[in-house]
């Protein structure tokens, strides 16, 4: 018979492992690890931060300076920031084992995935669910689930299983089921069909999301969709589409994948307004993708070709929208640079014009590119991107307001 842990037993644990990252915390014990000389990005306040990362159970215990630890590894010269998430995927698509995928998405920075195993649900049922739940512990990425909503699709299709909300329900129990996949059928939800929205509340009653699929849906169709419980959608594919759902309580995906590529579309929500109510998705990902274009880390990166030191910044003011509070740069803008001098590894842009409608901004930017990190200072804010380590061109950024300059 298998053990069950007591309620007292529970506690106990969980208090020796609280006491441990308090002593850590304060300094009192050594980390299981120390991050040194860490430039950090700190997401709370939007800025890059520098010291020590202290580690205990699994957990960042502390940030601050003269930590030590069982572990200790200098980070001088290295950026730290949390892993990537890519808030909705089908691994199946990748076509390789979730290990392989696994594999593939690590050295980009990506750490946890939420998969959606419809496909092979549609296939296999149950088993096939159970499979991927197998297939992916113990993986270097923290593989998530939402269990699939509609098997088959439609109910014209032909599948190997038709699953209603009782052949799914004992999943809702694992430990990294964290919903309902995306509920494809939102016209059987806006016309209050029973069967499907009886999977919606046996969701809830798990206390668990449920995640959308609503294409063009808009109205008093949208309100009930979004009336039932769906709390997000990655098919947008204008912001218009996108604004509408936000207005009225969901969260968006904005999804860069193989098979559908939105972000252009819905730059305009990355700003203060909106951004805290946006993720990153693929949806899909296909093997020659992850191994060219990478992963949630760069959705935004043009080929090797076009994308390099030479006209990163241009390509990188293309793709990332900036509010007015900002650094001043409206997404819609066309930019145009004028480059001054280019010796060794350093570039000096004497001026850049954003041309955004009824005004034109002009600023300064100075780049140095040191190893795989290229510094641009746009006025008196400092932009980083740092290249990643493989020979694809790709890249991530990260910003901060440097007063000092």
């Amino acid at each position: 018979m298998a053990y069950r842990e007591s309620y007292a037993g529970k506690i106990n644990r969980k208090l020796n492992k609280k006491l441990h990252v308090v002593e850590v915390a304060s300094g009192r014990q050594k980390a299981d690890l120390v991050l040194k000389n860490a430039t950090y990005v700190n997401v709370f306040c939007n800025e890059l931060s520098h010291g020590d990362i202290a580690v205990a159970e699994g957990l960042i215990a502390g940030m601050g300076e003269h930590y030590e630890g069982a572990v200790e590894i200098d980070m001088g010269g290295k950026l730290v920031l949390p892993g990537f998430v890519d808030a909705h995927i089908h691994l199946e698509s990748a076509l390789v084992s979730p290990k392989e995928f696994a594999n593939a998405v690590i050295p980009h920075g990506t750490t946890t995935v939420i998969t959606d195993p419809h496909e092979i649900a549609n296939v296999m049922g149950t088993d096939g669910i159970e499979y991927m739940l197998q297939a992916t512990e113990d993986l270097p990425v923290d593989v998530r689930f939402m269990l699939p909503s509609c098997v088959p699709a439609t109910p014209l299709d032909e599948s190997g299983a038709v699953l209603d909300y009782r052949a799914i329900d004992s999943f809702y129990e694992h430990n990294r089921v964290e919903g309902l996949a995306e509920m494809m059928n939102y016209v059987g939800v806006a016309n209050a069909d029973e069967q499907v929205l009886e999977k919606i509340v046996a969701a809830q009653a798990h206390h668990k999301k449920i995640d959308g699929h609503a294409p063009g849906l808009s109205g008093n169709d949208l309100n009930a969709y979004i009336a039932a419980g769906v709390y997000s959608d990655h098919e947008c594919s204008t912001v218009e589409d996108a604004i509408a759902k936000l207005e009225r309580g969901q969260y968006i995906m904005i999804r860069e994948g193989t098979a559908a590529r939105n972000l252009d579309a819905l730059l305009p929500l990355l700003t203060p307004q909106y951004y805290t109510y946006c993720m990153f998705c693929t949806d899909d990902k296909h093997p020659n993708d992850l191994l060219e274009k990478g992963h949630i880390q760069n959705p935004t990166a043009y080929d090797n070709n076009k994308c390099n030191s030479n006209n990163t910044f241009r390509c990188f003011l293309r793709h990332l929208a900036f509010g007015t509070d900002g650094i001043g740069i409206e997404s819609q803008g066309i930019i145009d640079l004028m480059r001054g001098t280019h010796g060794g590894s350093v570039c000096d842009y004497r001026h850049a014009l954003i041309h955004n409608g009824n005004r034109d901004l002009e600023f300064r930017i100075r780049s140095l590119l040191i190893d795989r990190e290229i510094f641009f200072t746009v006025n008196d804010h400092v932009v980083i991107i740092r290249t990643a380590p493989l020979d694809i061109g790709s890249y991530f950024a990260v910003f901060h307001s440097d007063q000092s300059r």
